[in-house]
C-alpha cells in the first residue's frame, strides 16, 4: 500500500509521540511559514497547512494569541500575494482563482474594504438617527390624528405593494 507524503508524515509523528500528535512549536512553524511561502510554488496557505497537517483554523487561532506568529503570517501572505499578482499578470494563474482569494493575501485591498464597510455603516447610522430626529419633531408638531391618518395611509400603500408583488409573481409563475 502506498502512502501519501502528508499520512507518512503523519504515521512517523505519531510514532514518535507514542500515537499521540504532538504539540506545534509556533515558533518553529512561524519560520517554515516564512521560508514555504518564498518558494515560487507557494500560491496559498492551504498548501502548508496541508504539507504540515495544520488546520487553517490553527494558523488563525495562533496568529490572534502570538504577535511573532501573527508577524510570520502577515510576511507569508505579502510574498504569497506579490507572487499570484505576477503570476496573473503573466497568464501562469487564471484571473478567477486570484479573485476567489485576493482579499485573503492583498493587505491593502482588505483595508480599503473594511474602510469602505465602515464608512457606509457610518452612512447608515447617521441616516436612521436622523428619520428617527425627524420623527420625533412630527410627532411633537402634528396633531396626533393627522399622524395616526397618516400611518393608517402608510399601511395602506404597503399592504397594496405587497399585493402587487404576489401577483406579479402568479403571472410569472403561470
Amino acid at each position: 500500500m502506498v502512502l501519501s507524503m502528508n499520512e507518512e508524515k503523519l504515521k512517523k509523528v505519531q510514532i514518535q509521540n507514542g500515537g499521540r500528535l504532538r504539540k506545534h512549536d509556533r515558533d518553529e512553524i512561524a519560520e517554515k511559514l516564512v521560508q514555504w511561502s518564498t518558494k515560487d510554488s507557494s500560491l496559498n496557505l492551504c498548501g502548508f497547512c496541508a504539507e504540515n497537517m495544520i488546520t487553517p483554523q490553527r494558523l488563525t487561532e495562533w496568529a490572534k494569541s502570538c504577535e511573532r506568529f501573527q508577524e510570520a503570517l502577515a510576511k507569508a501572505k505579502c510574498f504569497i500575494a506579490f507572487r499570484r499578482e505576477n503570476k496573473v499578470s503573466s497568464g501562469e494563474l487564471h484571473l478567477k482563482s486570484y479573485d476567489l482569494n485576493v482579499a485573503t493575501y492583498d493587505y491593502f485591498l482588505k483595508q480599503e474594504r473594511r474602510e469602505h464597510l465602515e464608512f457606509e455603516h457610518g452612512l447608515k447610522k447617521e441616516l436612521f438617527e436622523f428619520i428617527q430626529k425627524i420623527k420625533s419633531v412630527i410627532q411633537d408638531t402634528v396633531p396626533p390624528e393627522l399622524n395616526s391618518q397618516f400611518e393608517s395611509l402608510m399601511n395602506q400603500i404597503t399592504a397594496l405593494q405587497a399585493n402587487r408583488k404576489i401577483e406579479a409573481l402568479q403571472v410569472n409563475c403561470c
